[in-house]
């Protein structure tokens, strides 16, 4: 909650979303639905401003290793915002902590 201000309208300012994600039937995660994973948030920018259509222009995933079964945390992160663009960066741990897939994405955005 602490990072969904964006939700109710009032952006934190931190450009930083936090949170967990498992499938509701608890199917465990393997490397393709980690893709999946580490582009499931919105934009992290909401958490800057509302910015509406944030596209992707480039993505890179690493996938780190199988995860152990149970949810992730996910910690999704606009690094810097700049000249109409925002490298966000995502790490995934699995539910023993490990570092598990991470991805650096470019993406437009207009904010004001």
């Amino acid at each position: 909650p602490a990072t969904l201000g964006f939700g109710a309208g009032r952006p934190s300012g931190s450009g930083e979303l936090r949170g967990w994600l498992a499938f509701l039937d608890d199917t465990p995660f393997d490397p393709v639905s980690l893709l999946f994973a580490v582009d499931a948030f919105p934009p992290a920018t909401f958490e800057i401003a509302p910015t509406g259509w944030v596209p992707t222009l480039e993505m890179t995933t690493y996938v780190r290793a199988l995860p152990v079964p149970g949810p992730l945390t996910i910690l999704h992160r606009a690094q810097l915002v700049e000249a109409q663009r925002v490298d966000e960066a995502t790490s995934v741990w699995d539910a023993d902590g490990r570092l598990v897939a991470q991805a650096t994405q470019l993406a437009a955005i207009r904010l004001g």
